[in-house]
Protein backbone atom coordinates (compact mmCIF):
# COMPACT_ATOMS: atom_id res chain seq x y z
CA UNK A 1 0.00 0.00 0.00
CA UNK A 2 1.28 3.44 -0.90
CA UNK A 3 1.64 5.90 1.98
CA UNK A 4 0.22 9.41 1.81
CA UNK A 5 2.96 11.99 1.04
CA UNK A 6 2.64 13.93 4.31
CA UNK A 7 6.13 15.36 3.91
CA UNK A 8 5.08 17.21 0.79
CA UNK A 9 1.83 18.30 2.43
CA UNK A 10 3.76 19.62 5.43
CA UNK A 11 6.05 21.67 3.21
CA UNK A 12 2.98 23.21 1.56
CA UNK A 13 1.37 24.30 4.84
CA UNK A 14 3.08 27.73 5.08
CA UNK A 15 1.65 28.73 1.71
CA UNK A 16 -1.81 27.36 2.51
CA UNK A 17 -1.91 29.43 5.73
CA UNK A 18 -2.14 32.57 3.58
CA UNK A 19 -5.30 31.35 1.82
CA UNK A 20 -8.32 33.22 3.22
CA UNK A 21 -10.24 30.28 4.80
CA UNK A 22 -7.17 28.83 6.48
CA UNK A 23 -5.94 32.26 7.60
CA UNK A 24 -9.26 32.80 9.33
CA UNK A 25 -9.05 29.34 10.92
CA UNK A 26 -5.54 30.06 12.15
CA UNK A 27 -6.58 33.39 13.68
CA UNK A 28 -9.49 31.70 15.45
CA UNK A 29 -7.40 28.99 17.13
CA UNK A 30 -6.31 31.07 20.17
CA UNK A 31 -9.94 31.81 21.01
CA UNK A 32 -10.93 28.18 20.48
CA UNK A 33 -8.23 27.03 22.88
CA UNK A 34 -9.95 28.90 25.73
CA UNK A 35 -13.17 27.00 25.25
CA UNK A 36 -13.39 24.17 27.77
CA UNK A 37 -13.71 21.23 25.39
CA UNK A 38 -10.82 22.44 23.30
CA UNK A 39 -8.73 23.35 26.34
CA UNK A 40 -8.81 19.71 27.34
CA UNK A 41 -7.60 18.75 23.88
CA UNK A 42 -4.45 20.91 24.07
CA UNK A 43 -2.20 18.12 23.19
CA UNK A 44 -0.46 16.55 20.22
CA UNK A 45 -3.75 14.87 19.33
CA UNK A 46 -5.26 18.30 18.57
CA UNK A 47 -2.49 18.99 16.04
CA UNK A 48 -3.06 15.59 14.46
CA UNK A 49 -6.80 16.22 14.25
CA UNK A 50 -6.29 19.61 12.67
CA UNK A 51 -3.87 18.16 10.13
CA UNK A 52 -6.39 15.48 9.23
CA UNK A 53 -9.13 18.08 8.94
CA UNK A 54 -6.87 20.20 6.76
CA UNK A 55 -6.32 17.31 4.35
CA UNK A 56 -10.08 16.69 4.22
CA UNK A 57 -10.69 20.39 3.63
CA UNK A 58 -8.20 20.47 0.76
CA UNK A 59 -9.71 17.52 -1.06
CA UNK A 60 -13.27 18.34 -0.04
CA UNK A 61 -12.85 21.95 -1.12
CA UNK A 62 -11.38 20.93 -4.46
CA UNK A 63 -14.28 18.56 -5.01
CA UNK A 64 -16.71 21.33 -4.10
CA UNK A 65 -15.08 23.77 -6.53
CA UNK A 66 -15.16 21.24 -9.35
CA UNK A 67 -18.80 20.47 -8.63
CA UNK A 68 -19.64 24.16 -8.51
CA UNK A 69 -17.86 24.85 -11.80
CA UNK A 70 -19.63 21.98 -13.44
CA UNK A 71 -23.06 23.15 -12.27
CA UNK A 72 -22.59 26.75 -13.48
CA UNK A 73 -20.73 26.06 -16.70
CA UNK A 74 -22.29 27.98 -19.62
CA UNK A 75 -23.55 25.92 -22.55
CA UNK A 76 -21.05 25.80 -25.39
CA UNK A 77 -21.92 26.60 -28.99
CA UNK A 78 -20.76 23.99 -31.44
CA UNK A 79 -18.30 24.96 -34.16
CA UNK A 80 -20.81 23.91 -36.79
CA UNK A 81 -23.44 26.30 -35.44
CA UNK A 82 -20.95 29.15 -35.30
CA UNK A 83 -19.76 28.54 -38.87
CA UNK A 84 -23.33 28.36 -40.14
CA UNK A 85 -24.28 31.68 -38.55
CA UNK A 86 -21.08 33.54 -39.51
CA UNK A 87 -22.06 34.36 -43.14
CA UNK A 88 -25.38 35.92 -42.09
CA UNK A 89 -23.64 37.95 -39.39
CA UNK A 90 -21.19 39.20 -42.01
CA UNK A 91 -24.08 40.09 -44.35
CA UNK A 92 -25.77 42.08 -41.58
CA UNK A 93 -22.52 43.93 -40.98
CA UNK A 94 -22.50 44.82 -44.67
CA UNK A 95 -25.93 46.39 -44.23
CA UNK A 96 -24.65 48.25 -41.15
CA UNK A 97 -21.97 49.85 -43.35
CA UNK A 98 -24.75 51.54 -45.31
CA UNK A 99 -24.42 55.30 -45.66
CA UNK A 100 -26.70 57.29 -43.38
CA UNK A 101 -26.13 60.64 -45.12
CA UNK A 102 -28.98 61.83 -47.35
CA UNK A 103 -26.69 63.77 -49.71
CA UNK A 104 -23.30 62.90 -51.21
CA UNK A 105 -21.21 65.28 -53.32
CA UNK A 106 -17.65 64.79 -54.58
CA UNK A 107 -15.19 66.02 -57.17
CA UNK A 108 -14.97 63.54 -60.02
CA UNK A 109 -12.39 62.28 -62.46
CA UNK A 110 -14.45 60.49 -65.11
CA UNK A 111 -12.95 58.14 -67.67
CA UNK A 112 -14.71 56.09 -70.31
CA UNK A 113 -14.01 53.89 -73.29
CA UNK A 114 -16.83 54.21 -75.83
CA UNK A 115 -16.60 52.71 -79.31
CA UNK A 116 -12.85 52.19 -78.83
CA UNK A 117 -12.36 55.85 -77.93
CA UNK A 118 -11.03 56.93 -74.56
CA UNK A 119 -12.46 59.91 -72.72
CA UNK A 120 -11.12 61.50 -69.56
CA UNK A 121 -12.70 64.61 -68.07
CA UNK A 122 -13.20 66.22 -64.69
CA UNK A 123 -16.57 66.68 -63.10
CA UNK A 124 -18.82 66.49 -60.08
CA UNK A 125 -20.93 63.66 -58.66
CA UNK A 126 -24.04 64.69 -56.71
CA UNK A 127 -26.55 62.30 -55.18
CA UNK A 128 -29.60 62.50 -52.98
CA UNK A 129 -30.89 59.24 -51.59
CA UNK A 130 -34.07 57.92 -53.22
CA UNK A 131 -34.25 61.02 -55.43
CA UNK A 132 -31.42 61.66 -57.89
CA UNK A 133 -27.95 60.72 -59.14
CA UNK A 134 -26.22 63.41 -61.19
CA UNK A 135 -22.88 63.31 -63.01
CA UNK A 136 -21.66 66.65 -64.35
CA UNK A 137 -18.74 66.50 -66.82
CA UNK A 138 -16.48 69.52 -67.20
CA UNK A 139 -13.84 70.61 -69.71
CA UNK A 140 -10.70 71.98 -68.06
CA UNK A 141 -12.54 71.64 -64.75
CA UNK A 142 -14.61 74.76 -65.45
CA UNK A 143 -17.12 74.53 -68.30
CA UNK A 144 -19.80 71.83 -68.12
CA UNK A 145 -19.90 69.81 -71.33
CA UNK A 146 -22.17 66.92 -70.40
CA UNK A 147 -24.64 65.80 -67.75
CA UNK A 148 -26.17 62.46 -66.79
CA UNK A 149 -29.11 62.61 -64.41
CA UNK A 150 -30.97 59.59 -63.05
CA UNK A 151 -34.23 59.92 -61.09
CA UNK A 152 -36.78 57.26 -60.13
CA UNK A 153 -38.86 58.23 -63.21
CA UNK A 154 -36.46 59.02 -66.04
CA UNK A 155 -32.94 59.23 -67.40
CA UNK A 156 -31.60 62.56 -68.65
CA UNK A 157 -28.43 62.70 -70.77
CA UNK A 158 -27.27 66.11 -71.97
CA UNK A 159 -24.62 67.17 -74.46
CA UNK A 160 -24.13 70.85 -73.64
CA UNK A 161 -21.57 71.44 -76.40
CA UNK A 162 -23.91 70.40 -79.20
CA UNK A 163 -27.06 71.38 -77.26
CA UNK A 164 -28.65 67.94 -77.49
CA UNK A 165 -30.34 65.75 -74.91
CA UNK A 166 -32.39 62.64 -74.27
CA UNK A 167 -34.99 62.31 -71.53
CA UNK A 168 -36.73 58.97 -71.32
CA UNK A 169 -38.00 56.28 -68.92
CA UNK A 170 -35.62 53.43 -68.15
CA UNK A 171 -37.54 51.03 -70.38
CA UNK A 172 -36.70 53.21 -73.40
CA UNK A 173 -32.93 53.21 -72.79
CA UNK A 174 -31.57 50.11 -74.47
CA UNK A 175 -28.55 49.32 -72.31
CA UNK A 176 -30.52 49.92 -69.10
CA UNK A 177 -33.51 47.87 -70.20
CA UNK A 178 -31.38 44.94 -71.40
CA UNK A 179 -29.67 44.70 -67.99
CA UNK A 180 -32.83 45.25 -65.93
CA UNK A 181 -31.37 48.36 -64.28
CA UNK A 182 -33.67 50.82 -62.50
CA UNK A 183 -32.95 53.95 -60.48
CA UNK A 184 -32.78 52.01 -57.21
CA UNK A 185 -30.36 49.55 -58.76
CA UNK A 186 -28.09 52.40 -59.84
CA UNK A 187 -28.41 54.04 -56.46
CA UNK A 188 -27.28 50.86 -54.68
CA UNK A 189 -24.38 50.50 -57.11
CA UNK A 190 -23.13 54.06 -56.61
CA UNK A 191 -23.70 53.92 -52.84
CA UNK A 192 -22.05 50.48 -52.51
CA UNK A 193 -25.08 48.65 -51.11
CA UNK A 194 -26.99 45.40 -51.51
CA UNK A 195 -30.14 45.52 -53.61
CA UNK A 196 -32.92 43.43 -55.08
CA UNK A 197 -34.95 44.26 -58.19
CA UNK A 198 -38.29 45.86 -57.37
CA UNK A 199 -37.43 46.45 -53.70
CA UNK A 200 -36.00 49.45 -51.89
CA UNK A 201 -35.00 47.30 -48.90
CA UNK A 202 -33.57 43.83 -49.63
CA UNK A 203 -34.66 40.71 -47.74
CA UNK A 204 -31.45 39.20 -46.39
CA UNK A 205 -32.90 35.70 -46.02
CA UNK A 206 -33.37 35.46 -49.80
CA UNK A 207 -29.65 35.69 -50.59
CA UNK A 208 -27.45 32.65 -51.10
CA UNK A 209 -24.26 32.93 -49.04
CA UNK A 210 -21.03 31.10 -49.91
CA UNK A 211 -17.80 31.70 -47.95
CA UNK A 212 -14.78 31.77 -50.25
CA UNK A 213 -11.49 32.18 -48.40
CA UNK A 214 -11.19 35.79 -47.26
CA UNK A 215 -14.43 36.73 -49.07
CA UNK A 216 -18.13 36.02 -48.80
CA UNK A 217 -20.01 35.50 -52.06
CA UNK A 218 -23.59 36.75 -51.92
CA UNK A 219 -25.90 35.66 -54.74
CA UNK A 220 -29.44 36.46 -55.76
CA UNK A 221 -31.45 35.38 -58.78
CA UNK A 222 -34.87 36.30 -60.07
CA UNK A 223 -36.24 35.40 -63.51
CA UNK A 224 -33.62 36.42 -66.09
CA UNK A 225 -31.50 38.40 -63.65
CA UNK A 226 -28.68 37.03 -61.51
CA UNK A 227 -26.45 39.04 -59.18
CA UNK A 228 -23.36 38.30 -57.14
CA UNK A 229 -21.62 40.49 -54.58
CA UNK A 230 -18.11 39.84 -53.28
CA UNK A 231 -17.94 40.92 -49.63
CA UNK A 232 -14.51 41.27 -48.09
CA UNK A 233 -13.97 39.73 -44.66
CA UNK A 234 -13.63 40.89 -41.95
CA UNK A 235 -14.29 44.49 -43.10
CA UNK A 236 -17.76 43.56 -44.50
CA UNK A 237 -17.11 45.89 -47.46
CA UNK A 238 -18.61 45.14 -50.87
CA UNK A 239 -15.67 44.92 -53.25
CA UNK A 240 -17.45 43.86 -56.43
CA UNK A 241 -20.90 43.39 -57.94
CA UNK A 242 -21.62 41.30 -61.01
CA UNK A 243 -25.00 41.28 -62.75
CA UNK A 244 -26.16 39.20 -65.70
CA UNK A 245 -29.37 39.56 -67.68
CA UNK A 246 -30.04 36.41 -69.70
CA UNK A 247 -32.14 36.80 -72.82
CA UNK A 248 -32.18 34.27 -75.65
CA UNK A 249 -33.73 36.82 -78.03
CA UNK A 250 -31.70 39.97 -77.36
CA UNK A 251 -28.61 38.24 -76.00
CA UNK A 252 -27.00 38.38 -72.57
CA UNK A 253 -25.92 41.59 -70.88
CA UNK A 254 -23.34 41.73 -68.10
CA UNK A 255 -22.37 44.44 -65.65
CA UNK A 256 -19.32 44.42 -63.39
CA UNK A 257 -18.86 47.15 -60.75
CA UNK A 258 -15.62 47.20 -58.73
CA UNK A 259 -14.91 49.27 -55.61
CA UNK A 260 -11.70 50.52 -53.99
CA UNK A 261 -10.23 53.43 -52.00
CA UNK A 262 -12.83 53.51 -49.21
CA UNK A 263 -12.95 56.77 -47.26
CA UNK A 264 -15.01 57.76 -44.23
CA UNK A 265 -18.16 59.81 -44.86
CA UNK A 266 -20.33 60.55 -41.83
CA UNK A 267 -18.54 57.69 -40.08
CA UNK A 268 -19.27 55.12 -42.80
CA UNK A 269 -16.96 53.81 -45.56
CA UNK A 270 -17.59 55.19 -49.05
CA UNK A 271 -15.78 53.87 -52.18
CA UNK A 272 -13.96 56.71 -53.97
CA UNK A 273 -12.77 54.51 -56.82
CA UNK A 274 -15.50 52.79 -58.82
CA UNK A 275 -14.77 50.95 -62.06
CA UNK A 276 -17.66 49.81 -64.30
CA UNK A 277 -17.72 47.44 -67.26
CA UNK A 278 -20.93 46.89 -69.23
CA UNK A 279 -21.20 44.44 -72.14
CA UNK A 280 -24.21 43.75 -74.36
CA UNK A 281 -24.81 42.98 -78.03
CA UNK A 282 -21.10 42.70 -78.81
CA UNK A 283 -20.48 46.17 -77.39
CA UNK A 284 -18.49 47.04 -74.30
CA UNK A 285 -18.65 50.25 -72.29
CA UNK A 286 -16.05 50.93 -69.60
CA UNK A 287 -16.32 53.78 -67.14
CA UNK A 288 -14.23 54.92 -64.19
CA UNK A 289 -15.33 57.17 -61.35
CA UNK A 290 -12.50 58.48 -59.16
CA UNK A 291 -13.89 60.65 -56.40
CA UNK A 292 -12.15 63.09 -54.09
CA UNK A 293 -13.20 65.28 -51.16
CA UNK A 294 -16.61 63.61 -50.58
CA UNK A 295 -19.03 65.72 -48.53
CA UNK A 296 -22.71 65.79 -47.56
CA UNK A 297 -23.35 69.14 -49.27
CA UNK A 298 -27.06 69.69 -50.01
CA UNK A 299 -26.90 73.21 -51.49
CA UNK A 300 -27.81 72.32 -55.08
CA UNK A 301 -30.91 71.87 -57.24
CA UNK A 302 -32.00 68.26 -57.53
CA UNK A 303 -33.66 68.65 -60.96
CA UNK A 304 -32.25 69.91 -64.25
CA UNK A 305 -34.39 72.13 -66.48
CA UNK A 306 -33.71 71.59 -70.17
CA UNK A 307 -33.60 74.75 -72.26
CA UNK A 308 -35.86 75.03 -75.29
CA UNK A 309 -32.73 75.63 -77.37
CA UNK A 310 -31.75 71.96 -76.93
CA UNK A 311 -32.77 69.29 -79.45
CA UNK A 312 -33.92 65.86 -78.30
CA UNK A 313 -32.01 62.98 -79.91
CA UNK A 314 -31.30 59.27 -79.33
CA UNK A 315 -29.01 57.81 -76.68
CA UNK A 316 -26.51 56.60 -79.28
CA UNK A 317 -26.16 60.09 -80.75
CA UNK A 318 -25.51 61.68 -77.37
CA UNK A 319 -22.96 59.03 -76.31
CA UNK A 320 -21.07 59.36 -79.61
CA UNK A 321 -20.84 63.13 -79.14
CA UNK A 322 -19.53 62.74 -75.62
CA UNK A 323 -16.98 60.18 -76.87
CA UNK A 324 -15.71 62.76 -79.35
CA UNK A 325 -14.65 64.97 -76.43
CA UNK A 326 -11.64 62.77 -75.89
CA UNK A 327 -10.16 63.58 -79.33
Amino acid sequence: MRTFPFARLRSALPALRTVAPFARLRSALPALRTVAPFARLRSASLVACLRFGLVAAIFGGASSVLTSCHSTKAPTVSTADTDAAAPMRMLKRTVTNRQTAEFVSAKLKFSAAINNKDVSVDGVLRMKRDDVIRIQLQALGVMEVGRLEFTPDYVLIMDRVNKQYIKAPYADVDFLRSSGITFYTLQSLFWNELFQPGRQTPELETYTLSPDGQNLNVAFQRDKLSYQWVVEQPSALIRKVSATHSDTKEGNATLNWDYADFQKLEGHPFPCNQQVTFAAKNRTLKMGFRLSSPTTDSDWETRTKVSSRYDQVTVEEVLSKIAALGN
